[in-house]
């Protein structure tokens, strides 16, 4: 048990630091599979379960960021249901409901990144309601209410790209006010430092979206003082947030009409972005998105054709780790 633990973190560093996201792939599958082994020969095991929802999880986070995301539904269906059987199995588990939580907002995910806004949001329904479940048991939980926090800033994501702004709106403001709350406790937080930074852009989004430029440049502006600032201990990841937050204020001046500033922050968005690192499909989604508002469509068209060729129908959608 603890040799297979050890390997879960090892593969999850490869994909988290490294951005070698095909062989984290092979790494996860190797969990996996040794994981389902120690679960055949003690079925009763809780641990050795948990290790297998872990590697379904891991594996399934993989091949979306490498590129499969068929591969990465099915994987995440598999978690899903096998949490589900176990749920109903016995007592209440609050660490497999927030285990049932986080699959469910990762389906979320994946169906709207595969163009299945419908099933995007009901998955996104079951997720937050499971949070706030949590919560009613353990008002206090700091984990409980992150990981709420997040599933209502997905489901928020998620609503707006179906055209559903006034839920988008309920989702935003349930999300912040738990990210609001945990920032409140400890500010050099680095998690819920990026909680606070995906409240910022949720609010800028919706704001653009439903005709508040000024709200929007607000908001954007708080986003961008937020990221300079960032400290997760991954400078890759920070650097990207600065050069996401870039491009989304060039989105929001050129709401606006002020081509100028917006051609300048979508110049600087592009400069910030990192270059040499496996880039996962909401990455290259974004970047697409980046080429084109440059004037730089053929490029912009072939890491669309790429994605679309991989099923990614909606790509951009948020991702909040």
């Amino acid at each position: 048990g603890r040799d297979l633990a050890q390997a879960l973190d090892r593969a999850r560093l490869l994909e988290l630091e490294r951005r070698r996201y095909g062989e984290a792939v092979a790494a996860f599958r190797q969990s996996l599979g040794a994981s389902e082994r120690l679960v055949a020969a003690e079925p009763g095991n809780r641990d050795y379960r948990g290790q297998q929802l872990a590697a379904l999880a891991y594996l399934a986070d993989a091949l979306d960021r490498a590129g499969q995301l068929d591969a990465a539904r099915g994987q995440r269906l598999r978690q899903l249901r096998l949490v589900e059987r176990q749920l109903g199995a016995g007592p209440r588990d609050t660490t497999l409901e927030s285990t049932a939580l986080i699959a469910n907002q990762a389906m979320a995910l994946l169906e709207a990144a595969s163009g299945r806004s419908a099933e995007a949001q009901q998955f996104a329904a079951k997720a937050t309601a499971l949070g706030e479940r949590l919560i009613e048991a353990e008002p206090n939980s700091a984990n409980w209410n992150d990981i709420t926090a997040r599933a209502h800033l997905v489901a928020a994501d998620v609503a707006l790209r179906a055209g559903r702004p006034a839920m988008a709106q309920a989702e935003v403001e349930r999300g912040c006010a738990l990210a609001e709350q945990l920032a409140a406790r400890d500010r050099r937080n680095a998690t819920w430092q990026m909680r606070m930074l995906r409240c910022m852009t949720a609010r800028t989004r919706l704001a653009a979206a439903t005709g508040k430029p000024a709200e929007a440049l607000i908001n954007i502006g708080r986003a961008e003082a937020a990221t300079a600032k960032l400290a997760s201990g991954d400078p890759i990841e920070d650097q990207l947030q600065r050069a996401l937050v870039a491009k989304l204020a060039g989105d929001v001046q050129a709401r606006m009409g002020e081509r100028g500033s917006a051609r300048a922050s979508w110049e600087r968005a592009n400069m910030l972005w990192p270059r040499g690192v496996g880039e996962a499909p909401t990455e290259r989604g974004e970047r697409a998105d980046l080429l084109r508002q440059l004037g730089r469509t053929g490029e912009a068209r072939e890491i669309e054709r790429g994605l679309g060729a991989q099923g990614y129908r909606d790509p951009r959608v948020q991702r909040i780790d």
